[in-house]
This record gives C-alpha cells, structure tokens and sequence, in this order.
C-alpha cells in the first residue's frame, strides 16, 4: 500500500492479504453444490435406501444371490462380529476419566514399571496438563424432541441440508508488532444451521457477555433490579461480513448501517468496495463462501467475534428431523466463573471502580460483601464508581433474591425510629420508657 497525492492507494486487493495468513476452501456456492449431489444420489438409486430396510437392500443385489445366501452374507457382517470378549466400552464423549491412584495400593507397591511410578508421581505433583481444544468443547446431549404441534414441518433426509458453523470469542487483534501476549483465539459454541434458514437465525443463538446488562454506574442506588435490561434489546444493530459483503440486521427500523464507517473507509483508501445485503433475507443456501475462512460478526458497535463455516452436509435419517430445534448448539466451550475478590466463594456480582479504599482497580464483588463493606446502614462509605457485573437477566433474575438470602450473614435486627433512622433491638431495648419486648 502506498501514499500518493494525500491519498492512500491499495497495491492488494485487501482479501488476498487475509488469504495469505488464513487457509480456507476454494469458494463454494452452496445451493448448487447441494443440488448436484442430490442428483448424483438421485441417480446412484441410493437415494431411499435404509440400512435397516432387508427389502430395500436385497433389492440392490438382485438376482446374483438368493436369499438364503443374503441372510449368511448379513450375518457375517454384522458389526457385532468385530466385538471381542472382555473389551473395553467405549469412552463416552461427555465424560472422561483421568488416571486415578487405585484403591488398594498394596497392589502396587512392590511394582517398578516406569509408567506405575509416573502416574504416581503425576498425581502427587498434581502437574497442570493443558486440554485439547477438542476436550475442552463440551458437547450438548438433547433428548428426543416432541414437536409442538403436527403441523410443524419435518425436514427429509438426502434432500434439506445442514451447515456447521464455530463461533468464536472476542479478543484483542494486533494492528501493528508486538511482544505482549493478548491471548488466544478460543471457539464459543459450534451451531447446526438449516440451509433454508436466514443470517438472522444465526445471530439469535449467538451468546456474547457484551449482550447482556447495560453497563450504568449504580454507587448512589445499587439495585440490581433496576439493571435488567439487556443490551440486545436496546442496541439492535448488527452485521455479519462474508465474502466481501456486510449482511446487516435490519429487522427492526431504529437499527443503525455499521458498516457504513468501514465501507466509506476502504472506500477512501481505493479498496474494492464492499457490497451490502439485509441480513434476514438471505438464506444460508444462497452464500457463496470459503469453507474453514474466517468471517466477521459484529455487534454493540465494537465487539467483533470470527466465525467460520466448518462443514456441511445432507440431513440422514439419524438426525433430528424436527425444524423447530434449529439452530440448535451442538458444543460449547465452557467459561470459569469469576468469584469475588473479598470472599473467593460466592460468584461476582458487582465492579467497583476507582474506590479510594482498596487496592485493586477493578474489584470483583458478590452481592453480600459488596453491601457490608461498601456502605452502612444503607449509605455510601468513601469514593468509588459501581457498576453491575454483566449476567443474562432473563436466566439470573429469578434466582437473585433466593442468592442474596443465602449470602446475606446474620445481623442483628434493626427497625426504624420516628425519624427514619436505623434503630438496633437493643439500642430500643435501652432507651427509657421501653418496654424490653420487641
């Protein structure tokens, strides 16, 4: 890229700079990929075959065997054949068991093979090991769906098609060489989209901390209650970037073009411009894209998350056939919690910032330490800004009330004087002129 005339002018167009650095697939236009497959299945004669169907299977060998000799062949095949007395079960995805000193030690104890001694010494160390990332991705297990009503359509096997898309975390992206760490790239949940369905189906089930309680400081009144509005239903605005085309979310006519910024800013720099489209018109099917490639979706204004599309493939009679649950959320990666920096035991509730009686610059709270050391008797102690620690109100907010009565330690029972005040049990026990039941 050179300067010339005050004006920037591109050398690259600037998708081959992101091609070099990512490898991704040859572009593929999904609706006609799908729609030559479906004929060639057509034409195979595989097209309503089901491995359990005799009939169906029989049909294909037709006259070169009969069907004594079927039923022998069947048999000889069986998957059941490949299973040998005393083997051990399969691992089950969601569950995994590290190696764990046996019960009985005495066992062990005059056993010297090298791998008994290093798993015993592992398990002293207590060594940290770091996951796979395939490990770490927790797979969602639904039990089978009931539709809600009769009417509601099934998908058909070989014919609608399903598409698999990672989502990605926020993080912090280098513009320019350096050394410090700003941590890695890590997925967020991995979705099962229907061909048929829009981009806007896909930005629904899509989870980011950014989307939850408007950040509003709250020192003067700390009411979580007075919180509970989310930030994706105030600010709506949205685009996904694919293929050199901002997708935006215009559902709703406050939304805001955010692409426009970006748009006029390659547009000033002589980039190829970039096209536009309405995020809830266009369907999955009709995107021409490089499978494995980074994409970009952006919300809130700045908080920009990759996305890739990771595979695709026909439905088959094993899948899910109802289209109610899509998309639906095949893994997650999960997140710690973040505990409260007074306590350590209870989960965070509020941020304090810059308060002149601490030292940490932010500090974590849970609710009940919050409250006893940040005010007394209901008032504001030093100098401090607070904010409430970003949650999901519509999963959290039933539950807040029960928490606090868990967190909240005994105190001694206050009523209120004639002038307002808090006014402890005893200290009305004492005052003249009382009697000494409460």
């Amino acid at each position: 890229m050179s300067k010339s005339g005050g004006k920037w002018k591109s050398d690259l167009d600037f998708r081959s700079i992101y091609e070099q650095c990512y490898r991704g697939s040859a572009p593929i236009d999904i609706n006609n990929y799908f729609t030559q497959y479906r004929n060639l299945i057509d034409e195979s004669g595989l097209k309503n075959i089901d491995k359990t169907d005799k009939e169906k299977l029989y049909s294909l060998v037709g006259d070169q065997i009969d069907e004594e000799r079927y039923d022998l062949l069947a048999e000889y095949c069986n998957p059941d054949k490949l299973t040998c007395p005393g083997e051990l079960q399969k691992m089950k995805k969601a569950h995994f068991e590290w190696c764990k000193d046996p019960e009985d030690k005495s066992i062990i104890e005059t056993c010297t093979l090298k791998t008994v001694q290093d798993t015993l010494l592992r398990n002293r160390l207590k060594n940290h090991q770091v996951p796979s990332k395939y490990k770490s991705e927790k797979p969602i297990c639904y039990e089978p769906h009931v539709p809600s009503t009769s009417s509601v359509p099934r998908l058909i096997p070989n014919e609608d098609m399903l598409v698999i898309v990672r989502v990605y975390t926020p993080f912090t992206s280098r513009n320019k060489l350096s050394t410090g760490s700003l941590g890695k790239l890590s997925i967020n949940l991995v979705v099962a989209m229907l061909g048929s369905q829009t981009l806007d189906k896909l930005r629904d089930v899509i989870s980011c901390v950014s989307d939850m309680a408007i950040s509003t400081e709250m020192s003067a009144a700390p009411i979580r209650s007075h919180a509970t509005q989310m930030a994706k239903n105030v600010y709506k605005s949205g685009f996904f970037f694919i293929e050199n085309t901002f997708y935006n979310d215009l559902r709703d006519p406050n939304n805001h073009d955010n692409s426009k910024v970006i748009r006029d800013w390659m547009k000033s720099r002589n980039f190829d411009s970039a096209k536009t489209a309405v995020m809830e018109n266009t369907r999955i099917d009709s995107l021409v894209l490089k499978f494995g490639f980074p994409w970009v979706y952006q919300h809130q204004g700045d908080c920009e998350h990759l996305i890739s599309f990771s595979n695709a493939r026909l439905v088959n009679s094993s899948d899910e056939l109802c289209t109610e649950v899509y998309p639906r959320i095949l893994r997650i990666k999960p997140r710690p919690n973040r505990y409260c920096m007074t306590c350590g035991i209870y989960n965070v509730s509020w941020v304090t910032i810059d308060n002149n009686r601490l030292p940490h610059n932010p500090c974590l709270f849970c609710e009940s330490c919050f409250r006893s050391y940040n005010y007394v008797k209901g008032k504001k102690i030093g100098s401090f800004s607070a904010y409430p620690y970003p949650y999901d109100s519509e999963l959290l907010e039933p539950l807040i009330d029960e928490e606090i009565i868990k967190q909240k330690p005994k105190r001694k029972l206050t009523r209120y004087d004639s002038d307002g005040e808090e006014e402890s049990i005893e200290d009305r026990r004492n005052r003249p002129g009382t009697s000494r039941d409460p």
